[in-house]
């Protein structure tokens, strides 16, 4: 007999850990670690969780699971062949238990797309492009002696810009869980507070839990009682 072992809600509670230790003396000018690994981790327990369901489905054998359940399992399968994303299977799970897609606009789904979209700007960071600014096309050599001087101009116009995430993606999320913007505060540091690690597990927790409500009354369902519901809970 075959044992499937699950570990999202292992994820999910590195997740709840990370904002646990979020805000502890972060300060307005650095990253803020814990919540940034919240942030993360929220979106890793959500990738686990939808594969988990998925191979949950394609190796149930209880005859008495509705064939939405073996519909979802066999759909899940083609999709993971195809290495296709998280929201995808997500979208899958849902019309074929429900009939109805997803609603963009609204939560949890919403938050779920800005969700994954943080994550991938965390882990395929681009590096900061360096680019020489007026500072040095203006200052006459002999200034650079007068270190008091090139602060001063440095202060106006910084000798370093960055991007900003594709999309302008800070300003999708909801703005009082973010830094306010100042200068020299990049992206990043903006995002690392514990408001948005909240909203991360917040996130991740609305979508298991609202994965589980509109699986219809069967086995498969409660062993995701089981397995997941308790662990995926709001912070």
């Amino acid at each position: 007999m075959q044992h499937i072992t699950t570990e999202a809600g292992v994820l999910f509670d590195v997740a709840r850990d990370g904002y646990a230790r979020s805000g502890q003396g972060a300060r307005d000018h650095r990253h803020d670690f814990a919540a940034l690994t919240s942030i993360v981790f929220s979106a890793c327990s959500l990738d686990a969780f939808i594969n988990e369901a998925g191979l949950l489905a394609s190796e149930a054998i209880n005859p008495t699971n509705p064939s939405s359940v073996t519909l979802f399992g066999a759909q899940w399968q083609e999709a993971w062949k195809k290495k296709k994303g998280s929201h995808t299977k997500f979208k899958l799970a849902k019309e074929t238990f429900t009939g109805t897609p997803y609603d963009k606009d609204k939560r949890p789904f919403h938050d779920f797309l800005l969700l994954m979209d943080v994550r991938d700007a965390l882990v395929h960071h681009k590096p900061r492009v360096e680019t020489v600014g007026r500072v040095m096309r203006k200052i006459d050599p002999s200034v650079w002696a007068d270190l008091d001087r090139l602060r001063a101009e440095i202060e106006r116009e910084p000798l370093f810009s960055e991007p900003k995430p594709e999309g302008s993606l800070l300003d999708r999320l909801p703005q009082d869980i973010l830094r306010a913007a100042q200068r020299g505060v990049t992206w990043m540091v903006r995002l690392s507070t514990k408001d948005a690690a909240g909203w991360a597990c917040n996130t991740a927790a609305e979508m298991v839990q609202d994965f589980i409500t509109f699986v219809p009354e069967c086995p498969f369902k409660i062993g995701l009682r089981v397995h997941h519901a308790s662990k995926f809970q709001r912070v």
